[in-house]
């Protein structure tokens, strides 16, 4: 991880909260690559207990021969198949619990300089706090600088009047 890690995820979780529309509850937000990039909602405390976590562990059992399981992850927290939906509740084309894309790269790649996705002559793993955008990570969950270059989360919302977290100095 990069230092302050757990204060930016800690920053992004409370702006997700903010944020959700479905009473704090979100999909998930993406702070770094692969399965380690990704922080999912499961409910509990004042919120309402679901299981995210063992849906998800079943959608990969089933649905892993198809594609790598980072991608899968998108695939289900986006809401793209009918049974990702069902389980979100996903209503019509409007995602039920929104994906947040986190502006900071948070965490190192656990997989070195390998991609699942791309040539690797042609690529290099962000470094601590490298912005995530397109095509860094998919666009449902990258940080968007057009829609949202004073803030530190996309989608954004102003109006929340949640602060930008600040990068640590090195």
């Amino acid at each position: 991880f990069c230092g302050a890690t757990l204060a930016g995820i800690h920053h992004a979780v409370t702006k997700a909260h903010a944020r959700s529309t479905e009473g704090g509850r979100f999909a998930a937000i993406r702070f770094s690559f692969g399965l380690n990039g990704i922080v999912m909602h499961n409910g509990g405390g004042s919120l309402p207990k679901y299981d995210d976590i063992g849906a998800f562990a079943s959608y990969l059992r089933r649905y892993g021969h198809r594609r790598p399981p980072d991608h899968l992850a998108t695939e289900y927290f986006a809401q793209e198949t009918s049974v990702a939906g069902t389980h979100f509740q996903k209503r019509g084309s409007t995602l039920s619990r929104r994906v947040f894309g986190f502006r900071y790269n948070l965490a190192n790649h656990l997989g070195g300089q390998q991609s699942t996705i791309r040539d690797e002559s042609a690529w290099s793993m962000p470094t601590c706090y490298t912005e995530l955008t397109s095509p860094q990570v998919f666009e449902v969950e990258a940080w968007n600088p057009t829609e949202c270059p004073n803030d530190d989360m996309w989608p954004c919302d102003t109006a929340k009047g949640y602060p930008r977290w600040s990068i640590p100095k090195h």
